[in-house]
């Protein structure tokens, strides 16, 4: 989102027309955070493990659904693949980058070449 609203700012030389810009956005891979429950009653202790990631992933959410309205599909895209459940990936988990090297590398890449193709091609 910052990266579009700087097209748009006079200072960095915009406002750019919008029918010229394409814009992708790549994620790092997202961990889906389950709170499981009914009645969570939880306190600070409970809750501020999960947090932020809740937080981050919202704030990353937002900002999707902010270029996807502005964009459109023909000129925005964003590639963040959803980590599989069975492997919730601490940020600081160096032990996992050997797997996680050979799950980035087995990763589909046709729909983003596609729009690469299309989109900027």
């Amino acid at each position: 989102m910052c990266a579009l609203a700087q097209t748009q700012d006079p200072r960095s030389g915009g406002p750019v027309p919008w029918d010229d810009i394409r814009l992708l956005s790549l994620g790092t891979g997202i961990v889906r955070t389950v709170v499981p429950g009914q009645t969570l009653d939880w306190g600070y202790l409970q809750w501020a493990p999960k947090l932020v990631a809740l937080l981050s992933d919202g704030v990353s959410g937002i900002a999707d659904y902010q270029c996807r309205m502005m964009l459109g599909a023909g000129q925005y895209q964003r590639y963040a693949p959803c980590l599989p459940p069975q492997h919730n990936v601490a940020m600081d988990d160096v032990d996992a980058l050997p797997w996680l090297v050979e799950w980035a590398e087995a990763l589909p890449l046709e729909p983003l070449q596609a729009w690469l193709d299309a989109a900027w091609f």
